[in-house]
């Protein structure tokens, strides 16, 4: 507790003012979003956030292994500068949550694995049934039937 009332002390206080609506739309949030903790801390949080990614803008920065597409990254932005996320992190991870409520990974590991096995098929007809009738010159293409 110590160590905490002089850390406070050595903060400088900040007042600013803010609309009703603003202030309502903030503690909306924080309800919602109870780990962002009081209207102080999640300020903070907003404030860091946004120089760090308005650093990482600048200098071309982008998250490690990350690709969206720039309609996704624009939309994330504005939904970012509305208030309706915290930061691109919040609003990805809300994302993901949805997605996994709606088992959007399990769906599209389905479509992958049946389009690969639909692939594998194909290649193995195709080894099957036309690779071995193909002559030794690349140019002759001709499919022969097999014999019986």
């Amino acid at each position: 507790m110590i160590k905490e009332l002089s850390k406070m002390e050595k903060e400088e206080k900040l007042t600013i003012r803010i609309s009703e609506d603003d202030l309502l739309l903030i503690d909306e949030f924080l309800e919602r979003h109870p780990m962002y903790g009081s209207r102080s801390e999640f300020i903070r949080k907003v404030i860091f956030n946004f120089i760090d990614r308005s650093e990482s803008s600048t200098t071309g920065e982008a998250p490690a292994n990350l690709r969206i597409s720039p309609s996704m990254e624009d939309s994330i932005v504005k939904a970012v500068e509305r208030g309706l996320f915290v930061d691109s992190s919040d609003a990805l991870n809300s994302i993901l949550i949805e997605a996994e409520k709606q088992k959007i990974l399990l769906k599209l590991i389905q479509e992958k694995y049946q389009d690969k096995k639909t692939a594998e098929d194909i290649f193995s007809d195709y080894d099957r049934n036309v690779r071995p009738y193909r002559s030794g010159s690349p140019a002759d293409t001709r499919i022969v039937k097999r014999r019986e």
